[in-house]
């Protein structure tokens, strides 16, 4: 599954328009509403493969979406060590 999310051989994107910035105003705009970023986010990076979304903007969607996991585990990790010891120090 993220084999292809890796392979970027010149000749996998065949759309290579240039994104105007005012559609990148309007993207960054959906990517600051919670919950719709991220519906957003996997839908432009899923579908890919129709060529109607510029590569750059599949590029970025998914590696917002790497960063947006990876700042999740972090947070969910640092989360469950400070319950840890808490209850560590509880009991001790």
């Amino acid at each position: 599954m993220f084999r292809k999310w890796l392979d970027d051989t010149p000749d996998r994107f065949d759309n290579n328009e240039i994104v105007s910035t005012a559609k990148w105003l309007a993207i960054l705009t959906v990517a600051m509403v919670p919950v719709m970023n991220i519906v957003f986010f996997l839908y432009w990076a899923l579908h890919s493969r129709d060529d109607e979304y510029p590569a750059s903007m599949v590029n970025w969607a998914r590696a917002t979406l790497i960063m947006m996991l990876i700042v999740v585990v972090v947070v969910a990790g640092m989360l469950f060590l400070g319950i840890f010891v808490g209850i560590w120090e509880r009991f001790n």
